[in-house]
């Protein structure tokens, strides 16, 4: 009787075992995602990109998923996928001018002038960030200047309120980015540009007084080289078709023109030096085919802030300085010779600047 109640209580609980419901050898979690939850019923050891696979979900390059794609299954897991989405702004500011006073001796004391001002545009580039369609990240990534601010320039008349002493020679000067002369006395001034550009970087007379070398701002060269006749009465600038020069003089015989040049740089200080020497012959207002001295090169520390030059009284050799050392360079031997006199260590300046001695 005791065999029969224990073979009666075996066969129900086989039958128990077979009848409906979950297998179990099946796992249930939970996936949420596009704002969406579903219950998925997966096999064990399975992970959760196994998961993702099943749910037919195709993952984008930025979007996160929790617990990682890595994890092991387990009944009541709840996986979470987060849409993140990221794209680009671009924001319109306005760069306000500034108001500056400048004294024009071609003015009568006592009066002015008031040339207008006009706002910049400044572009701020941003990149927004999304998690599931709301903005969770604004990242500035770059400024620039669309169109520089121009100045509102107030003219101080001072005409008249200087005594006028004499001038040996001619006089070459900068004033509110043009260039002016002055003959035999200081009263005696003459504009030779009207442009309102020179960024004084090259401002040179010949040495007869005859010539004048400028430089003028350019927006995609850094700047170009000018020649101008002072003496005659009709101004006729000419373009000598060298551009982004750093330096430039005559040599003091009048006979070269020797330049270095750089190349535009988004960041501080705005150039990258070449730190080359060019030397061109130079007659009546004309330029001969340019001899390359030095080439271009970074041999030196902080190279971009570029090398200083000078000629000699007697033309036939420059002084060069950077930013470790000194020498002489000559040009007219037949194989052109640099020659380092002193060398230093290099100054950091932990700046956007460099520091060089000034050859004289």
């Amino acid at each position: 009787m005791l065999r029969q109640v224990t073979g009666s209580i075996l066969l129900v609980l086989l039958l128990a075992a077979c009848g409906p419901g979950r297998l179990p050898d099946q796992i249930s979690v939970t996936l949420t995602s596009d704002g969406e939850t579903r219950a998925l019923t997966l096999a064990p050891g399975l992970s959760v990109r196994d998961a993702l696979r099943a749910a037919s979900l195709t993952l984008g390059e930025l979007d996160r998923v929790r617990p990682p794609e890595t994890t092991p299954l387990q009944s009541g897991l709840a996986i979470t996928v987060t849409r993140v989405v990221q794209a680009t702004e671009f924001v319109t500011q306005t760069l306000p001018f500034e108001t500056q006073t400048v004294r024009d001796a071609n003015i009568p004391s006592g009066q002015t002038r008031l040339q207008a001002g006009r706002n910049g545009v400044l572009e701020v580039r941003y990149r927004l960030t999304y998690e599931d369609g709301r903005l969770v990240r604004r990242d500035e990534l770059s400024r620039e200047i669309v169109e520089a601010p121009v100045p509102e320039i107030l003219l101080v008349g001072v005409q008249g309120a200087f005594s006028t002493v004499p001038v040996s020679g001619t006089l070459a000067y900068l004033s509110n980015h043009n260039a002016f002369a002055m003959r035999d006395v200081s009263g005696n001034k003459r504009p030779l540009t009207t442009e309102g550009d020179l960024d004084g970087r090259v401002l040179a007379l010949s040495p007869d007084g005859r010539w004048l070398l400028y430089s003028r701002a350019t927006t995609d060269t850094l700047n170009s080289l000018w020649l101008v006749d002072t003496t005659l009465a009709q101004l006729e600038p000419i373009a000598l078709q060298i551009d982004g020069v750093l330096w430039a003089d005559f040599s003091p015989d009048g006979r070269s023109i020797a330049y270095s040049r750089a190349e535009p740089s988004p960041g501080l200080p705005g150039w990258k030096a070449f730190n080359d020497l060019q030397i061109a012959p130079f007659n009546a207002g004309r330029l001969g085919a340019r001899r390359e001295v030095v080439a271009q090169n970074s041999n030196a520390p902080y190279a971009w802030w570029g090398t200083q030059f000078a000629w000699s009284p007697d033309s036939k050799q420059l002084a060069y300085a950077n930013t470790q050392s000194i020498g002489v360079i000559s040009p007219t031997a037949r194989v052109s010779r640099t020659i380092p006199l002193i060398n230093f260590a290099a100054y950091n300046t932990r700046s956007t600047w460099a520091w060089t001695p000034t050859p004289v």
